[in-house]
């Protein structure tokens, strides 16, 4: 074979179509000039070997585009149009693409980035009446190599992705292979004929001869049956789907929220699929429904059935891949976008909650593995955590490692209450029945979330940081989970839970709890001091105590915003079986005695600005001595306020 010069012009061109991609340009010249789309492709340089690589279709090499350009009279700038390199800005999984992928159809196919067989449209391919597209035919579209394209917005219809007479994808798997162009040298073939190769021994004609050759089906004109049942509405919802798709994965500079919403999308089809059917009611088109169900069925059959075996191994194949017929993976798109709504956390969790624990069910190591290989959102990873009472449980995506700069030591073990106050005030309205115990689980509740957010570990590890007994803290899931789950009051709580996040998160010096509880371990009030603080009319009882306790507890829980009943001197009375009882009530009932006047009011009032003396103490590494005469004076006392801000006690 002699091998063509470095730069060759053809004698005769075409000026590209609107839309058009290459291998759609190179079939139209090869039947102008006669020649095959391979001997076309070798004066370009495109050839390796007797194939047309389909690395061609993604992008050309600068010095492969200058000698194309050359040989088929085009500008660079035309060349580059007719490859995928420019649709790079107006398509999301393609930029995303390192670019060292290999290219490969389940890779490619898994990351949504295009389709090396393509769909395509009937009358497209029929061309538009013009002279030029009589004569070689209507553009094969470079935009009908996108996964997320299934209709012609320009005649309304589907996109079809097989030969109606062969029934094979277009431009398909041959030998285990994809070229650029299936078939290339086979001669004498319209741009619109089908290149798919028959099956050898399989006449093409009933009695006639067994050849191996092309099926020749003219794309153009025969009828596609993929439309079935697909009203003319239904189209009409594909197409507005496609170009909101198209806004959402296009844009000149692309965020990092408009990645996480693709993979978003990725998983919300994943989940669907191995839920269905409970997904259904996501969809209004009884055609789509029935489109998506022949397709989505058998996937969640082999995950339910691969799950019930003893040697499953968590791997599925192909699950990621959208459908190649047009009419479900149009549906399984719609399904997933409305899946996602417009990803607010709580609305977001409501929905895919359900659909989460189904797919769960069927694939769980398989979803663990796909959610931490994926750059899903936080609020997806959320909404998609298997959980147990509203808390995740088990291992959690990788999503949800810490985000912010607030860590697990910079959480309250018991939500302090005027935060409490300031974002669950219209959550306990919501609430069917509430007591005092229903506000104290919330506050440890709203503080293991935290510390799952902050940690990124399920809360079960978390317990032993927070000092937080773990009995305790199982005892608030499920008091929780029989509270807020009938209601389903659990996005809501979730909700309340990420705003103080954020808020925390935002904090330039965050106060760490952790340091305040070590250095408060082996405290004790000083004598004197309690003295002096009880020195009110009628607390003559409280001054005669030999020792305290009372004072030393709730000082305690107030300066690491802790409860009262895990401090470390009733939990050593616990531990050496002494009776824990009266110092836990003694202490509590600082917290129950709500009187506004009186002596009792003004104790504990002069006990919080103690405890936020010690606790600056301990976040300064300073001497825990209080100096009382500073603390009792009017002016000290009336500003307390000011005080407990610096440390953290006031609402945020």
């Amino acid at each position: 074979m002699v091998t063509p010069p470095t730069r060759y012009e053809l004698p005769r061109g075409l000026v590209p179509l609107p839309g058009e991609s290459l291998p759609g340009l190179l079939l139209r010249l090869s039947y102008r000039l006669r020649r095959t789309p391979y001997r076309i492709a070798a004066l370009c340089g495109l050839q390796k070997g007797y194939r047309i690589p389909a690395t061609h279709l993604l992008k050309l090499p600068h010095e492969l585009t200058i000698r194309v350009s050359g040989c088929l009279r085009l500008t660079a700038q035309e060349t580059e149009s007719l490859t995928l390199s420019s649709l790079t800005d107006a398509y999301l999984p393609l930029a995303s693409m390192p670019p060292e992928t290999r290219l490969s159809g389940p890779t490619l196919g898994a990351n949504w980035a295009f389709n090396l067989s393509t769909r395509f449209c009937p009358q497209c391919l029929d061309g538009d009446g013009s002279p030029i597209q009589n004569a070689f035919g209507g553009p094969w579209i470079l935009r009908w190599h996108l996964p997320t394209n299934v209709v012609c917005p320009v005649h309304h219809r589907l996109l079809a992705s097989k030969c109606p007479t062969c029934r094979q994808p277009i431009n398909g798997v041959v030998d285990a292979r994809i070229g650029l162009i299936c078939s290339p040298g086979v001669p004498e073939l319209n741009p619109q004929q089908c290149r798919n190769l028959l099956p050898p021994n399989v006449p093409m004609f009933p009695g006639g001869k067994a050849h191996i050759k092309p099926c020749g089906a003219l794309l153009s004109q025969l009828p596609i049956t993929t439309d079935g049942a697909i009203s003319s509405e239904d189209i009409n919802l594909l197409i507005a789907l496609q170009q909101q798709m198209d806004r959402k994965l296009g844009g000149s500079v692309f965020e990092k929220q408009d990645g996480e919403y693709l993979q978003d999308l990725i998983l919300s089809t994943l989940l669907i699929k191995f839920s269905w059917p409970l997904g259904s009611s996501l969809l209004s088109s009884t055609a789509l429904k029935d489109s998506l169900d022949a397709y989505a069925a058998p996937i969640s059959a082999q995950a339910a059935a691969q799950r019930s075996t003893s040697n499953f191994t968590g791997r599925l194949v192909g699950p990621r891949n959208l459908p190649q017929e047009a009419a479900p993976c149009g549906a399984l798109l719609m399904a997933a976008e409305a899946l996602l709504g417009d990803r607010d956390a709580a609305s977001l969790q409501e929905r895919v909650q359900p659909i989460a624990r189904m797919a769960h069910e069927r694939a769980p190591q398989y979803l663990l593995n796909i959610m931490n290989s994926m750059g899903i959102s936080p609020a997806m990873a959320r909404a998609v955590s298997r959980r147990v009472h509203g808390f995740p449980a088990g291992p959690l995506p990788r999503a949800l490692t810490p985000q912010g700069s607030f860590q697990l030591q910079n959480v309250p073990p018991f939500l302090p209450k005027p935060w409490f106050d300031a974002h669950f005030s219209d959550f306990m309205d919501k609430m069917h029945r509430t007591t005092p115990r229903t506000t104290r689980q919330l506050r440890r509740g709203a503080a293991l979330r935290l510390a799952e957010i902050a940690s990124g570990q399920p809360w079960y590890r978390c317990t032993e940081a927070l000092g937080i007994p773990n009995k305790a803290a199982r005892g608030t899931v499920n008091y929780l989970g029989e509270q807020l789950g009938p209601p389903n009051l659990w996005p809501a709580f979730e909700a309340k839970v990420l705003a103080i996040s954020h808020q925390l998160g935002r904090d330039k010096n965050p106060i760490n709890y952790s340091i305040r509880r070590h250095a408060l371990t082996n405290w004790r009030m000083p004598l004197d001091d309690w003295m002096t603080l009880c020195d009110l009319p009628f607390l003559s009882r409280l001054r005669n105590k030999e020792y305290p306790t009372p004072g030393s507890v709730f000082v305690w829980s107030e300066a690491t915003s802790s409860e009262h009943l895990h401090s470390p001197l009733i939990q050593a009375l616990k531990r050496i079986g002494e009776p824990s009882a009266p110092l836990t009530s003694e202490a509590g009932r600082f917290y129950e005695d709500h009187r506004p006047t009186g002596s009792w009011p003004r104790l504990r009032q002069r006990l919080e600005s103690y405890a936020a003396t010690i606790a600056r103490a301990c976040d300064l590494g300073n001497s825990l001595h209080v100096d009382l005469g500073d603390l009792l004076s009017p002016d000290q006392e009336t500003s307390r306020n000011n005080r407990d801000a610096e440390v953290g006690l006031t609402p945020m």
